[in-house]
């Protein structure tokens, strides 16, 4: 498997955050997100630009996104290397159940990221809803049309089933 996008990213370090009650150690929650994506040894030491393991910067990525919009205590509440959901974002996650995929297009982006481990092409045809999940449709055909079906559950924003038809 390859790097996961940041949605999926942000959609799974939440749900992991919540089911260790809000709170988790940085390197606990990173290697538990790793072994959710099912991530080789290999592809969890590819570095980035910068020299930092791309995984680990994609996950503190989600971190800082997540305090941006308040999901996320500061380190400095928090503790250094403790990442916190604050009290709004646990009410939210426990009161409602919170869609994480809220629209077709980050329905479709979800999918094509997927399906772009499998195939070079990814050309987006339709997403649908489907009560608590979305179907996106996409063309993955080099030449002719080839028809690949998505299912993403709308509250976590996981890869429920696919069909990819071989060339």
């Amino acid at each position: 498997m390859s790097i996961p996008h940041l949605a999926e990213v942000r959609s799974a370090l939440v749900d992991e955050l919540m089911k260790a009650g809000g709170i988790g150690k940085r390197q606990d929650v990173i290697e538990r997100l790793a072994q959710r994506f099912q991530l080789t040894a290999a592809e969890r030491e590819m570095k980035d630009p910068s020299g930092g393991r791309t995984f680990d910067h994609a996950v503190d990525s989600a971190v800082v996104g997540l305090r941006e919009v308040g999901w996320m205590e500061p380190p400095e509440e928090s503790g250094r290397g403790i990442w916190k959901l604050t009290p709004d974002a646990i009410e939210n996650l426990e009161g409602t159940r919170t869609l994480r995929v809220k629209s077709a297009a980050e329905a479709t982006e979800i999918a094509q990221s997927f399906v772009k481990k499998y195939r070079a092409v990814a050309r987006p045809i339709k997403a649908v809803r489907e009560g608590d999940s979305w179907l996106v449709e996409l063309d993955v055909g080099p030449i002719l049309v080839l028809i690949g079906k998505v299912k993403i559950d709308a509250q976590s924003g996981n890869v429920l089933e696919y069909d990819i038809p071989s060339t």
